[in-house]
């Protein structure tokens, strides 16, 4: 119920950009159309690690995975809650002239999990999930693997990887400097 709940909010929010899609012959005119193509994208199920049908995009990037370490903001939580992270540090990137404060939406922090050393994974913060739906969305279907955009002051990189043809197997920000 509450995954069907947050999957129609989400659906809504990206609608805005449909049309841009549409124009770029990405995605279908039709708006039911779009949205079982979304739903599919994000929600649909598929093998990850030689199991079948264990995870799906949202898991993967949002939620984090239940075997070794995954991107989501939520597993990374519970597993430091629980001792299972060893947070080494962060860093603030770069801002075109402007030095870090309160206001900074961008950090790469760096942490061994378990027993594996992540050197470097930066991170979106304050940043509705909304908006990594739709930003992520927009690289998956007229972007490549490396999609370098600016979001207010940062110069980012998302990173998206695609699982044949119609799967986002991950997609994630790396800062620029």
């Amino acid at each position: 119920m509450w995954l069907r709940k947050k999957r129609s909010a989400k659906l809504r929010t990206v609608v805005v950009e449909m049309g841009y899609l549409v124009q770029k012959g990405a995605v279908p005119q039709d708006y039911e159309d779009f949205k079982r193509m979304l739903t599919s994208l994000w929600f649909d199920l598929y093998g990850r690690g030689g199991n079948s049908s264990c995870s799906s995009a949202f898991e993967h990037v949002f939620v984090g995975e239940i075997k070794g370490p995954g991107q989501g903001e939520n597993e990374f939580y519970l597993e430091e809650a629980k001792g299972n992270v060893d947070y080494q540090g962060y860093i603030f990137p770069r801002r075109r002239g402007e030095s870090p404060d309160s206001e900074t939406q961008l950090l790469t922090v760096q942490f061994e999990w378990p027993g594996v050393l992540k050197s470097v994974s930066s991170t979106l913060i304050g940043v509705s999930p909304e908006f990594e739906v739709a930003l992520y969305t927009l690289c998956f279907f007229v972007g490549g693997e490396d999609n370098r955009v600016d979001i207010g002051p940062y110069s980012v990189n998302i990173k998206c990887y695609r699982l044949g043809n119609n799967k986002i197997g991950s997609a994630f920000p790396i800062a620029e400097n």
